[in-house]
């Protein structure tokens, strides 16, 4: 909120930026997730999310639930592309070139920004995303995308005072 906040000079409208900002992200991570697929699955999934009842009440309100969202679907769209991007079609656990520090450091802190933001909103597209990195590379990438996940949770949460955090996202 505060960064929209900023985008929007401090206007009496401006934290709406992230709303806004999370449903078009929301759009476009399912329709491209859907487009892998065919091109009519994206147009058609596409035009189902932007137009859904969900995802314009979560993303015109000022609520953390859009927001959320949006980071836990760029994870997963991040985790599908890691695990496609492959230079052989062989299915081995083993990291290879086209994994990069990068691409885990980035995943996890997607992730860690969907935790922090709505926890128990985004818990089942995160247990997808560990999946999917959990069948192309196994339980050590998962382990270091959550390490990176939980360590970006606890640094914002004492940048932003972790009493007031804490009350805000668990209690």
């Amino acid at each position: 909120m505060w960064f929209a906040d900023l985008l929007g000079f401090r206007t009496d409208h401006a934290p709406r930026i992230a709303a806004v900002a999370a449903g078009i992200a929301i759009t476009i991570c399912a329709a491209w997730l859907a487009g892998r697929k065919s091109a009519a699955a994206f147009w058609v999934v596409g035009i189902l999310v932007a137009t859904s009842g969900t995802i314009l009440r979560t993303t015109s309100a000022l609520t953390s639930d859009g927001i959320a969202f949006a980071w836990a679907l760029m994870a997963l769209c991040l985790a599908v592309s890691m695990s496609s991007s492959t230079q052989n079609s062989e299915r081995t656990r083993e990291p290879n070139a086209h994994t990069s520090v990068r691409q885990v450091l980035m995943l996890g802190i997607l992730v860690g920004a969907a935790i922090g933001t709505k926890n128990l909103l985004v818990a089942p597209t995160v247990l997808i995303t560990a999946y999917v990195i959990f069948r192309r590379f196994g339980a050590r990438i998962v382990v270091a995308f959550g390490s990176v996940a939980v360590a970006f949770v606890l640094v914002w949460m004492v940048i932003w005072d972790f009493r007031k955090a804490y009350q805000q996202s668990i209690q």
